[in-house]
């Protein structure tokens, strides 16, 4: 990850659902025109919608500028990976 952009402040601006302006990202992860994900020091950031293109992205400052028909942004938080889970357990006593 980018150090200097997960220390950067996070900010998002979403502008008539038609572009969306976001600070702080230290990766795009992967992109279509359905969806762009992106790799913040928040955890993974997904832009979902329609006819999606990136603009512009810049590592060294972290910023990044999507256009189309914007529909869902949504946040994963970062969660420790634990093994052993409730399921794990299933057909022991």
């Amino acid at each position: 990850m980018n150090r200097e952009a997960s220390q950067q402040p996070h900010c998002v601006c979403i502008y008539d659902c038609a572009r969306a302006e976001l600070s702080g990202i230290a990766e795009v992860k992967s992109f279509h025109d359905e969806e762009i994900l992106l790799i913040s020091s928040y955890g993974e950031i997904s832009v979902e919608g329609e006819c999606l293109k990136i603009d512009s992205f810049s590592v060294e400052t972290g910023k990044i500028s999507i256009a189309g028909k914007i529909t869902g942004l949504l946040y994963y938080e970062k969660h420790p990976v634990v093994k052993g889970g409730i399921f794990s357990r299933r057909g022991t006593k």
